[in-house]
């Protein structure tokens, strides 16, 4: 019983810190694809408009990537309704991708101005408390996959296949 709660601890685990990586990625390529639009003036005044909002209100950016990403959800519905698995499927995913990115964009945009609430800053605590959990909870089972590649490399480096081949061929023994 104890192995298999040990188990079911490093999968939640490595599911947290999977869904922490994925959050962090997405708010790279949101910021990437951010960067790249030639709307200067746009982009200014959208980051004079963060600076000069309050916390609270600010809070209510978060609504912003649902409310914006909730037709194109129904559509992926009306698409599954209709049995076109692929496209209701895909548009779903992507919906809940693109939803992801912006809600991580701007949380990355607004961190600072959030965790002067108080309530958030406490929340956030209990956030980063479960990630350096995660994380110490994987780090021995990483060591141990790092260790055993490490040692594959070495087993193998500069070796062809036929070379393997001709070793393994050499030390076994012919039947007669």
């Amino acid at each position: 019983m104890r192995k298999i709660r040990k188990f079911l601890l490093v999968v939640v685990a490595l599911l947290f810190l999977l869904g922490e990586e994925i959050f962090l990625r997405l708010r790279q390529i949101v910021e990437w694809v951010i960067d790249a639009l030639p709307l200067e003036r746009v982009k200014q005044a959208c980051r004079r408009f963060l600076e000069w909002l309050p916390a609270y209100p600010t809070l209510l950016l978060f609504l912003v990537p649902l409310v914006a990403t909730e037709p194109l959800k129904f559509l992926s519905y009306w698409l599954l309704a209709k049995r076109q698995w692929m496209a209701g499927g895909a548009l779903y995913f992507g919906v809940d991708i693109l939803r992801l990115g912006l809600v991580s964009f701007v949380f990355g945009v607004s961190r600072d101005k959030l965790l002067s609430i108080g309530w958030f800053r406490v929340l956030y605590g209990w956030f980063i408390w479960a990630h350096d959990w995660a994380f110490g909870l994987v780090a021995p089972y990483k060591e141990m996959i790092k260790a055993a590649a490490h040692r594959l490399k070495e087993r193998f480096s500069g070796r062809s296949r036929l070379s393997m081949l001709m070793t393994r061929l050499r030390r076994k023994p012919t039947a007669s």
